[in-house]
């Protein structure tokens, strides 16, 4: 080959990378507004790690400033209460940061931004390894005009560091040979901390062990030996802390449902029955393979989108093809398998999140291949003509859904809550009290004062008010209760009724009610020194 052609093959995926710069500059240009940072409902999961990462940044311990109300049940501890809901990894991460940089919203940005560039060497790493430099380009511009992973590194989401372990997971398992201890350990140690980061992603070993067991017959056993035992080893620590704080060792109070004892999801009936030994009900069985199918339903839309346009048709359809390196051929069906197990995860817990987002980045690989393999199956006279033609209608399939998002938004992003309004209310709260709200992650936050979330019925808050301390200082609510995030059964109609008319039970001690711009509404025992009016 000559060198001006070995110039040009290089010169492909650093096009695509120009190309793919310019897009997210555009999109990060109107879609991200720095004064409203991540006021957004994509953002809670962030917002919550962010709050928690910065008390560990603070020297105050894995410890959060957001309280779920069943949380309670495991540790009663209002002011250093341990986090029992998201793995650690990515909060050290944030933590890191927030020494650095400062805890704010641009530096939690930042940190996703810097993992969603990380991927695009490994996508250039695996174009080239497996295919060629056009098919590492292609796969960079598919990740670049994704619509889903644009908008995670604009919210601050854990994804993006996710879907680089993902892809050191892959190099590892790629890296094994059959008499390998260090790559099946070192993909091991990988699941361990991808475990440590969301708890779905220790469902990886199930296909990474069966990628090691077709390796070949000799040292399978310790081949998958060193890969389960590496993943122990990084994840025994949490697990002994989870045992020691929460009574189990893989406790976990993932999603946001503050009825996880009466919600009617599969995980939660099967994780309540099996505790309480209640499965043998008639027509159990029959309800729990209902709401499953509801739940794969629901997972049926993410894959079908998987990357977020056209490109998708030709992820899924690439485990049709044959790939030229068969060891890259059993990883391509690894990463389907890894698909399907967290797609039914997400069926019988649906935790918040981007739970198929992970795959992004592999499926954007995956579909530049098999539209490559595609295209030049086209041969003859016109073959050059029919291939450009088609590349073309390709690129503007799969550029048609972020088109739109390029230029000035034609409506302001929606805002949940005021941070103006938190911050002012945070401030008069005396120190070592709490509030109760239905926004707590933003309260902590943004406010820097513990928030326990709205509980999920009166009745509950009665009982935690009574039996727990310190006092409450009052009841922070917005219009974020009433509106869609909820669903109609996760509403209760006595809190809407104290929050349009500041009813409250005898005994709450809570008298004064004060209206905010924005109709947010402050409930406090004693008068509220900064209002703006009072009812």
């Amino acid at each position: 080959m000559s060198a001006g052609r070995k110039q040009l093959k290089f010169l492909l995926p650093l096009a695509a990378l120009v190309a793919g710069a310019l897009v997210w500059g555009l999109y990060y240009t109107h879609q991200y507004d720095p004064e409203q940072g991540l006021n957004v409902s994509d953002a809670i999961t962030t917002i919550d790690l962010a709050q928690t990462a910065r008390r560990v940044a603070q020297g105050e311990g894995l410890t959060t400033g957001f309280i779920r109300p069943v949380s309670l049940r495991f540790h009663p501890d209002y002011l250093h209460h341990p986090e029992l809901t998201h793995p650690p990894l990515y909060i050290l991460v944030l933590a890191t940061a927030f020494l650095a940089a400062g805890a704010r919203d641009a530096t939690v940005v930042a940190v996703s931004t810097i993992f969603f560039w990380a991927l695009v060497p490994w996508l250039w790493y695996w174009g080239r390894k497996i295919f060629d430099d056009l098919t590492a380009g292609l796969a960079i511009l598919l990740y670049c005009l994704n619509p889903v992973f644009l908008r995670i590194s604009i919210n601050g989401s854990p994804v993006p560091f996710i879907a680089f372990l993902l892809f050191c997971l892959l190099y590892f398992l790629y890296r094994s040979r059959t008499d390998s201890r260090l790559f099946p350990a070192a993909a091991g140690a990988v699941i361990g901390l991808a475990y440590l980061t969301r708890y779905s992603c220790g469902l990886w070993l199930i296909p990474a062990g069966l990628v090691l067991a077709a390796e070949g017959r000799d040292h399978r056993f310790r081949r998958i030996a060193c890969l389960a035992g590496a993943a122990f080893l990084v994840a025994l620590p949490w697990l002994i802390r989870n045992w020691a704080v929460a009574g189990g060792p893989f406790f976990t109070l993932d999603g946001f449902k503050p009825s996880m004892f009466s919600d009617p999801r599969p995980g939660y009936i099967l994780w309540r029955g099996f505790s309480a030994r209640s499965l043998i009900v008639p027509q159990r069985g029959y309800f729990l393979f209902k709401k499953f199918l509801l739940g794969l339903r629901e997972s049926y839309l993410r894959v079908l989108l998987l990357t977020g346009n056209f490109a998708s048709v030709f992820a899924l359809l690439s485990a049709l093809y044959r790939f030229p390196d068969r060891k890259f051929d059993r990883l391509k069906y690894a990463f389907g398998m890894m698909l399907v197990l967290e797609c039914g995860y997400l069926s019988l817990f649906s935790p918040a999140g981007q739970g198929t987002a992970v795959f992004i980045p592999g499926a954007s690989l995956l579909a530049a291949a098999f539209f490559l393999h595609l295209l030049f199956r086209f041969q003859g006279r016109r073959a050059v003509l029919t291939r450009t033609a088609l590349a073309l209608f390709f690129l503007l399939l799969v550029s048609i859904p972020i088109s739109d998002k390029l230029g000035p938004r034609d409506f302001p992003r929606l805002r949940l809550y005021s941070v103006k309004n938190i911050r002012e209310v945070a401030a008069a709260v005396p120190e070592g009290e709490i509030l109760v709200s239905d926004v707590p992650w933003a309260v902590s936050w943004y406010g820097g004062v513990t928030s326990l979330w709205l509980p999920f019925r009166l009745e509950d808050y009665e009982e935690i008010r009574i039996y727990r301390e310190p006092a409450v200082a009052g009841l922070f609510l917005t219009p974020f209760y009433g509106g869609d995030f909820f669903d109609r059964g996760e509403i209760s109609p006595d809190w809407l009724r104290v929050y349009d008319t500041g009813w409250v039970p005898g005994g709450w001690g809570l008298e004064h009610r004060t209206s905010l711009p924005e109709d947010h509404v402050f409930i406090s025992r004693s008068p509220y020194p900064n209002t703006g009016g009072k009812d």
